[in-house]
């Protein structure tokens, strides 16, 4: 049970963190990247093993969250990641409520249909 609590800490820092960000650049890209695929390892992770992880995830609104920081991203690297980790999650996750919650919303729809500056 530690383990799972440390995972869920974990979780709740890299929330904490993300919602403080106003804008991402070249600054802060790194540690955005790196976030949004601890997240998704996470809550795949807690998915398989123990429901309060997506309890958590829903409870703290983290796929908008995902949206918000697609909207003030200034870099390719962090678009490109916002598209894997959506795609690692719907791929890997596997409760009925966790799929359910990913299409029922407009999340998915945002993150796909968002203008992606790749150059």
């Amino acid at each position: 049970m530690t383990c799972f609590r440390n995972f869920i800490e974990i979780l709740l820092h890299l929330t904490d963190q993300l919602r403080k960000i106003q804008i991402v650049n070249d600054t802060n890209k790194d540690f955005v990247v790196e976030a949004l695929r601890s997240i998704a390892e996470i809550l795949t992770y807690g998915d398989h093993h123990d429901p309060s992880f997506f309890e958590f995830f829903l409870e703290k609104q983290v796929m908008g969250e995902f949206v918000r920081i697609l909207r003030v991203t200034k870099t390719v690297t962090v678009s490109v990641q916002s598209l894997q980790t959506m795609g690692i999650m719907i791929q890997n996750l596997k409760s009925e409520q966790a799929i359910y919650y990913l299409f029922s919303n407009e999340y998915v729809n945002y993150l796909l249909s968002s203008p992606l500056d790749m150059a």
